[in-house]
């Protein structure tokens, strides 16, 4: 390998300036001698005319050399100076373009790049030296403005390209071309870029996103009319009932309680549900369930359900863990493009730390590559064309196991299939025989012996009031029922009352406004808010505050009983009720 001899003023520099005047000095006395002696020579000097030529070459150069060797050392320290300046300044410039978030490249007149920094030659992959353009440009119009912009002495104008990396990937390119111009010609060009694939993805995520809140507000707003209406029927069966106890009342009933999970089921898809876990026996959730999810399949899909279910009975949220079940077996159902089986299954399981119940959901599909599994649960993540799917759906599903303090497992293997597990803590044994009751649930409390108990009721639905006045008062609460919150606050003023049930979505004020309201004058006042399209605040409300609870519509009418006698305070208690108490935590 060659290697070159450092510039003389390098050289004279590493001497130093003594040594450099010696030198210089010894080599102007030797080079002068010899020279005269030259001359000496040919005029035929004699021995009598030696000191005249031998004296000035000598002395001559003494003086001479040591000011003109001062000049040359001057220079050379001068432009070395220069030049590690220059070098300094270089390494800067280089360190910075490496440090950029952006790529640049320097183009030579011909288009070849010259030199890039780390995020152009990643972008450009194999394509850094004498890249041929015409294999990168996806676009032939866009190649065609590429050119004739690097070819032109025209202010940088800013673009966006599509390129196709060496894996045949296109990229989304956003840049500009910056000409360089000496003496009025254009000898190359500087080429800025930035890749925003990733965040052109995210502009149209953002937009479906949009879409999906506008959907969502649409349901909301449909599941709250819906739910009303849902209301004033299951309420108003149960004075029917009184008359009528067979089949006929009793498929109203069932209907309108599917109406009200598929309204839950809506809410979820819009947000505005909220997290109310109760006890629930896995039988008739899985059972249930697989019933609703068999409609779902084509007839070359089989669902294998389980052979035998755990007598067990889990806290959960029973729509949010339908939905999350109807999710994993509609993604099971599209990995299954040739038809094939889905087996559910339910086990206890027991680890280190807690036990727990294992919901199965197994295919025999396509399965998932290593990065489709790693990504599986990301928001807007689908490998699905994009009429069949929004990349939601087993987000959604990791986000409810969250909600349960719960595990989303996934195992997947191409071209063999996947297990999508749901893992739930704390499951309870169901002791004796199962007869389709919930035995954990409380039995409806009827309002105790001696002073009837005084509820408020805020409502603005007329009908949906006076089914629910009609009901708490046949098991012997006395109840005062207001249209609106400003005639609560009337109430409130005027008489002593042991809880407050009020609707949420009212046309004025809403029932958070009077929950705040009671809570800002310290009134530990049991409120119960009822609502079939919850605002927001709701559950981060009834999470923090220990004295406040949430019943969903369309609720039943033991739903209503119970909520009502586990929020109303123990006859006797310290703390009358509606009095002015501090305000404690909720434990955990």
């Amino acid at each position: 390998m060659h290697r070159h001899s450092p510039p003389w003023h390098r050289q004279l520099v590493r001497l130093g300036q003594r040594r450099a005047h010696i030198l210089i000095t010894l080599f102007s006395i030797v080079a002068s001698v010899l020279m005269t002696g030259v001359f000496f020579i040919i005029f035929e000097g004699t021995a009598e005319d030696a000191p005249a030529y031998f004296i000035p070459a000598v002395v001559v150069p003494a003086v001479v050399a040591p000011l003109a060797s001062g000049w040359v050392l001057r220079l050379a320290f001068a432009l070395e100076s220069a030049y590690a300046q220059l070098a300094v300044q270089t390494a800067q410039l280089e360190a910075l373009l490496a440090a950029l978030p952006v790529g640049v490249m320097e183009l030579s007149r011909e288009r070849e790049i010259r030199s890039a920094n780390g995020p152009a030659a990643a972008l450009l992959d194999h394509r850094i030296s004498g890249a041929p353009w015409d294999a990168i440009f996806v676009d032939a119009d866009a190649k065609a403005a590429f050119l004739r912009e690097t070819s032109e002495a025209n202010p940088p104008t800013p673009s966006r390209w599509r390129w196709r990396d060496r894996a045949g990937r296109v990229r989304v390119v956003d840049g500009f071309v910056a000409p360089i111009v000496r003496a009025k010609t254009v000898t190359g060009a500087v080429l800025v870029v930035v890749d925003v694939t990733q965040r052109d993805a995210l502009d149209q995520a953002l937009a479906r996103a949009k879409q999906l809140e506008l959907v969502g507000r649409m349901a909301g707003g449909l599941a709250h009319d819906f739910n009303n209406l849902l209301t004033i029927v299951r309420a108003n069966l149960v004075t029917i009932r009184a008359g009528d106890t067979g089949a006929p009342v009793q498929a109203i009933d069932d209907a309108a309680a599917r109406g009200a999970r598929l309204t839950r089921r809506l809410l979820a898809i819009s947000g505005r549900d909220v997290h109310t876990p109760a006890p629930h026996p896995v039988t008739p959730m899985i059972t249930e369930s697989l019933e609703l999810l068999s409609h779902l399949l084509p007839s070359e899909i089989h669902l294998l359900r389980p052979a035998s279910l755990p007598a067990l009975r889990v806290t959960v949220d029973r729509d949010a863990i339908e939905q999350a079940l109807l999710n994993v077996v509609v993604n099971a159902r599209d990995a299954l493009s040739s038809g094939g089986d889905i087996a559910v299954t339910a086990e206890e399981r027991v680890t280190e730390e807690r036990r727990w119940l294992v919901i199965g959901v197994r295919d025999n599909g396509d399965g998932m590559p290593a990065d489709v599994l790693a990504r599986a649960t990301e928001p807007f993540f689908s490998t699905k064309p994009s009429h069949l799917g929004t990349g939601l759906g087993l987000s959604l599903v990791h986000e409810t196991m969250e909600r349960h303090h719960g595990r989303l497992v996934l195992h997947s293997v191409p071209a063999v299939g996947t297990l999508v597990e749901l893992w739930l803590p704390d499951p309870e044994p169901i002791t004796g025989a199962y007869d389709g009751v919930d035995a954990a649930a409380p039995a409806a409390t009827t309002a105790e012996a001696g002073a009837p108990i005084t509820l408020l009721l805020v409502e603005d639905e007329a009908p949906v009031r006076e089914a629910t006045v009609r009901i708490l008062r046949r098991v012997g609460y006395e109840v005062i029922a207001t249209e609106s919150v400003a005639e609560a606050r009337t109430v409130l003023a005027a008489r002593e009352v042991a809880m407050v049930l009020s609707d949420v979505m009212m046309p004025d004020e809403t029932g958070l406004d009077l929950l705040r309201s009671l809570r800002a004058e310290r009134r530990t006042i049991p409120v119960l808010l009822i609502s079939g399209y919850a605002a927001d605040e709701v559950e981060h409300t009834i999470a923090s505050d220990p004295y406040t609870a949430f019943l969903a519509k369309p609720w039943s009418v033991d739903e209503l009983q119970r909520r009502v006698a586990e929020l109303l305070p123990a006859r006797g208690s310290a703390t009358p009720p509606g009095a002015v108490a501090p305000m404690p935590a909720r434990p955990g």
